[in-house]
C-alpha cells in the first residue's frame, strides 16, 4: 500500500503518544532547541525548524537537504500533527527564506553589428519595431486562454529510502513537495534511523531528478525579440556612431 496517504491520518502518532504515558521526565536534555534569550537571533546555519522546534533541516543554495535533526520529544509535541507536517513546515521555512526556486531564464545575448550605421539600417530598425508594435498589440486583443504562458517542462520525481520506510516527492523544480512515513516502522524506530532515511530518500530523489526546460509562451517571444532588437540597435550605434548617406 502506498506510503502517500490524506494528511488527516498522520503518521501513527496517537499509538505512540498513549504508549509513552505522561511521564517524560527520564527523557534526556532536548539539545535540539536553539536559544531565544535576549540578544539571541536564528541564523540560516541553525538549520530550518518547525514551529515546534520539532524537526531542523539544513539545505544549500539549491535547496537540496544536507542534513537532519529531529527532537527526541518529537512525539510529545506531535499531538494534533504529524512529523510530515513537521517536515512541510521546515521546508516551507527554508524555500521562503531562500526565494523561489524556478531556475532564472537566459538573457537575450547581447548584439554584434559589423554594418555601417546608415539611413538604410535605421529604416530596417524602425520597420521591424513596427511590426513587433503590430504584433504586440494583435496579443493584446486575445482572448487569454488563447495566448500561450511561460512554462516549465519537466516531471515531479518520487523516491525511496533503501529500507522503503520514508518516501519524498520532488517538484518538477527539485523542491521537496512531501515526505511520508511508514506508520509501523516509525513507531519503533529510533531518531538517527528515522534522519538517516530521510537523508538517504531525498539522496535517491536527487539522483533520479532532470532539470526542467523552459518554454517561452508568446509574451516572452515578443519580449525577446524586442530586447535583440535594442541590442542589435545599441551595437549598431557602437560601431558607427554618425549615419552614412547623406541627409534627408
Amino acid at each position: 500500500m502506498s506510503m502517500w496517504r490524506d494528511e488527516a491520518s498522520g503518521d501513527g502518532l496517537t499509538d505512540q503518544l498513549s504508549a509513552m504515558g505522561a511521564d517524560q521526565s527520564d527523557l534526556p536534555p532536548d539539545d535540539l532547541l536553539v536559544p531565544s534569550g535576549a540578544g539571541e537571533q536564528w541564523a540560516p546555519d541553525q538549520g530550518y525548524p518547525d514551529s515546534s522546534l520539532s524537526v531542523r533541516i539544513w539545505v544549500d543554495g539549491d535547496k537540496r537537504l544536507t542534513k537532519v535533526r529531529i527532537s527526541n520529544r518529537w512525539r510529545d509535541r506531535a499531538r494534533g500533527t504529524s512529523l510530515s507536517s513537521m517536515f512541510d513546515e521546515a521546508f516551507l521555512l527554508a524555500n521562503a527564506t531562500l526565494g523561489s526556486s524556478v531556475p532564472p531564464v537566459d538573457d537575450v545575448p547581447a548584439g554584434e553589428s559589423n554594418e555601417a550605421l546608415s539611413w538604410d539600417s535605421l529604416d530596417a530598425i524602425l520597420a521591424e519595431t513596427a511590426q513587433l508594435d503590430k504584433e504586440a498589440a494583435l496579443l493584446d486583443q486575445r482572448p487569454p486562454d488563447e495566448v500561450v504562458p511561460n512554462r516549465w517542462v519537466g516531471a515531479p520525481i518520487e523516491a525511496c529510502s533503501a529500507n522503503h520506510m520514508v518516501a519524498v516527492r520532488l517538484s518538477n523544480h527539485g523542491r521537496t513537495e512531501k515526505i511520508a512515513f511508514s506508520e509501523e516502522w516509525l513507531r519503533q524506530s529510533r531518531v538517527a534511523e528515522v534522519c538517516d532515511a530521510v537523508l538517504e530518500a531525498h539522496r535517491a530523489a536527487y539522483a533520479q531528478f532532470v532539470p526542467p526546460v523552459f518554454e517561452p509562451g508568446d509574451r516572452q517571444r515578443l519580449a525577446d525579440r524586442y530586447a535583440r532588437l535594442q541590442n542589435q540597435s545599441m551595437a549598431l550605434l557602437a560601431a558607427r556612431p554618425n549615419p552614412q548617406g547623406g541627409s534627408r
